[in-house]
């Protein structure tokens, strides 16, 4: 293995390090949070903290640490209780969205992943202690815009549909977290407001670009969104540009649940024939190279560089990599 291999090894090893520490972290200060507040009954806590507990590696949560440090921050310990508000209000929508899109019935109020928004904004009402009232007064102000986004996103997709690509890009704009992170980032680093504009820019371009990766690499995860019938920009491309016995077998497998993995390959192989795999990726590629770009205005570290790596999942992916066998 060469020297550059073996650098790019390791800081890719230390790179998902961090992302683990954080998980770790932030699924200590919840059970402590939760152990502290919820004291009617302990059956209660049990269940509350084991439905909460994360895997090995926490992204967007992970992110707050580079652009705090970015940002002039130092005390990384300081930010843990905003990493894991961040971390609960990503589990209660994945909850919302699993009933949905899926139709997961919840069993329970837990389930609904209400209880995790709610401890995300208690955590919220105890930051006085470690930050000025103007600080508290904008996190607080970022916390109810990502939830006021995540709302719009949410009644585009189910009021009007995403078949236009305005509508898809504005839902991906609702939906894309990022944003909200890094403006949070650099007001607990109590930067100024020229760089909470410019990280925030930042993160909303890196935000998009994940989420248009995430659609389009879905052909090689399971199809979940076509066979749910959800219009997303690759599929939308796939639909419109394929012709023929092509666009009747698209048409005729779009919005199917079930269907089998010989279905699966051939709609693989109609995706990646007509381009739209490329289409989606580069679509992806345009936001993501405004952030590198912006992120270029910083000067060079290991949290710049922390930050690029989590943008290369965006072309650099296992799903992309199995699309890859049906060129």
């Amino acid at each position: 293995m060469s020297k550059k291999c073996k650098e790019e090894y390791h800081f890719k090893q230390q790179y998902f390090n961090i992302l683990k520490e954080t998980s770790k972290e932030i699924n200590f200060y919840v059970k402590q949070y939760i152990q502290k507040n919820f004291n009617l009954l302990p059956k209660i806590r049990k269940i509350m903290i084991n439905e909460f507990s994360l895997g090995k590696s926490q992204l967007r949560p992970s992110q707050l640490k580079f652009v705090y440090k970015l940002a002039g921050g130092k005390n990384v310990k300081e930010i843990i209780p905003l990493c894991a508000a961040f971390a609960l209000k990503e589990r209660h929508y994945y909850y919302f969205d699993d009933y949905f899109d899926l139709n997961i019935k919840p069993k329970g109020i837990i389930m609904t992943g209400i209880p995790f928004q709610l401890i995300s904004w208690g955590i919220l009402s105890k930051l006085n202690k470690n930050y000025s009232s103007k600080q508290v007064k904008d996190i607080i102000k970022e916390f109810y815009m990502l939830d006021e986004l995540n709302l719009q996103g949410f009644l585009i997709e189910q009021e009007l549909g995403l078949k236009k690509k305005e509508l898809y890009l504005k839902k991906v704009y609702g939906y894309n977290f990022w944003e909200q992170i890094f403006r949070v980032g650099v007001i607990m680093a109590n930067s100024s407001t020229q760089k909470i504009n410019l990280l925030g820019e930042i993160g909303k371009n890196m935000g998009m670009s994940i989420i248009i990766s995430n659609d389009t690499w879905d052909f090689g995860k399971d199809l979940e969104d076509f066979r749910l019938g959800i219009y997303t920009l690759p599929i939308t491309h796939a639909l419109e540009n394929s012709k023929g016995e092509d666009n009747k077998i698209l048409k005729s497998f779009f919005g199917k649940n079930k269907m089998s993995e010989k279905e699966k390959d051939k709609i693989r192989k109609i995706v990646v024939r007509i381009g739209s795999i490329k289409y989606g990726k580069n679509e992806a590629q345009k936001y993501r190279n405004i952030a590198l770009k912006l992120l270029k205005k910083f000067p060079d570290s290991e949290e710049r560089k922390m930050i690029e790596f989590a943008s290369t999942m965006t072309e650099k992916n296992k799903y992309f990599k199995k699309l890859e066998e049906y060129e």
